[in-house]
């Protein structure tokens, strides 16, 4: 029984791999593309030199850095 069961996986696994790979995904929905949420009266701008998110992001990395390889100054557990 499980040298019978042993031959059907050595040849339903290859087969299962090779199938699911040439699988095709189902569009999720066709016809117009939708345009993003605007909020009514509140008009955005397009941020074309993105320099302070970019500060804000290095100076939060620096900062994380610089707490995890502080000194804790532990010499009262001698």
């Amino acid at each position: 029984m499980w040298s019978r069961l042993r031959r059907i996986a050595r040849w339903a696994l290859p087969f299962l791999v090779v199938v699911s790979f040439t699988a095709r995904p189902a569009p999720a929905q066709e016809g117009e593309e939708e345009k993003p949420f605007q909020e009514p009266g509140i008009s955005y701008r397009e941020v074309k030199k993105p320099y302070i998110q970019w500060l804000v992001g290095t100076f939060l990395i620096l900062a994380v850095l610089g707490v995890a390889f502080k000194n804790p100054h532990r010499t009262h557990l001698d």
